[in-house]
């Protein structure tokens, strides 16, 4: 089940005021534990199994992500969904059941394991369909590579590698995100998430009585150096946008590995040169004040001019 819209861009709904129920039957070949995973923003849903809630418990204690043990045969779904804002956004999953998140050090011991596969990060803020859905075109290399896939909303991936997956790992803010062909890869979830980087800038920097501030601190010249440390891999591929259906991943290479480490340069240069800057105080704040400019016809003083 997945829903995504904002004001009255589905069937000319407000989004406000959009309700469902979605029923079906799901088959069960073997029975075991399994993973519901609930992504429903600010709304109210019920999720029943055989005529059984199971979402929220009693207690409204298991938001985001459940287990259910459902025997072998046939069960019958039922999902009640209310909106109440603006948007609407509404995802539930299905699938085997999850194990947790892993820490850095969990996650680069995994990664270890299959070798010495390079590094492809993808990043998205959300999916630009309403099926949340997103297709990712990653170019061929000569090995199998491990696929970062990053986000902030739920989404379903769906990744062209033609050179082969080791690995995916997911790292998202939302539950119910999925890769929908991963064939038997293995999936592994993280507990940190990298966030949205811009190929080669850190975004506005300005200066104010020595504080350096960047409005977006997650640059892609500190990607390298960041997946290094969470997963002992080298990154080759890079793709990021804020929402989009499909992405296409760039290689990354060493004409961007040149500039991504001249930007951060630069960057540390105006840090320096930011922090350099003495406080003002009463003795010196007028020392390189400008010179007052002479009145004009008008009467009216500069704008530069200290008053």
């Amino acid at each position: 089940i997945a829903v995504k819209y904002a004001w009255s861009d589905l069937h000319n709904i407000p989004s406000e005021q959009f309700a469902a129920y979605w029923v079906g039957q799901i088959e069960i070949k073997e029975g075991g534990n399994r993973t519901i995973g609930i992504n429903e923003g600010r709304a109210q849903s019920r999720i029943f199994v055989d005529g059984k809630q199971v979402f929220p418990d009693e207690n409204e204690r298991n938001q985001g992500e459940i287990t259910h043990y459902f025997s072998s045969g046939t069960h019958l779904i039922e999902v009640e969904y209310i909106n109440n804002w603006h948007t609407t956004e509404y995802k539930v999953t299905i699938g085997e059941e999850r194990e947790p998140p892993l820490d850095d050090e969990e996650l680069r011991s995994r990664l270890g394991q299959i070798g010495s596969a390079d590094i492809v990060y993808v990043s998205l803020y959300e999916s630009g369909n309403q099926d949340t859905s997103v297709k990712v075109a990653v170019p061929r290399f000569e090995e199998p590579i491990v696929v970062w896939l990053d986000s902030y909303e739920g989404i379903d991936w769906t990744v062209d590698a033609p050179g082969g997956v080791s690995a995916f790992v997911i790292g998202s803010y939302a539950p119910a995100t999925r890769i929908l062909n991963n064939e038997d890869v293995p999936v592994y979830h993280s507990r940190s998430r990298i966030g949205i980087r811009d190929r080669g800038s850190s975004g506005g920097c300005s200066c104010s009585s020595g504080y350096f501030h960047c409005e977006q601190k997650t640059g892609i010249e500190s990607l390298e150096q960041v997946l290094r440390e969470k997963t002992g891999k080298e990154l080759v591929g890079f793709g990021s946008a804020y929402s989009t259906a499909r992405l296409k991943v760039a290689r990354y290479e060493e004409a961007d590995r040149a500039r991504a480490a001249e930007n951060a340069r630069n960057i540390e240069a105006a840090r320096r040169a930011c922090e350099a800057e003495a406080n003002p105080d009463f003795d010196t704040m007028l020392n390189d004040a400008p010179s007052p400019r002479p009145v004009d016809d008008t009467g009216d003083w500069g704008t530069d001019t200290p008053r």
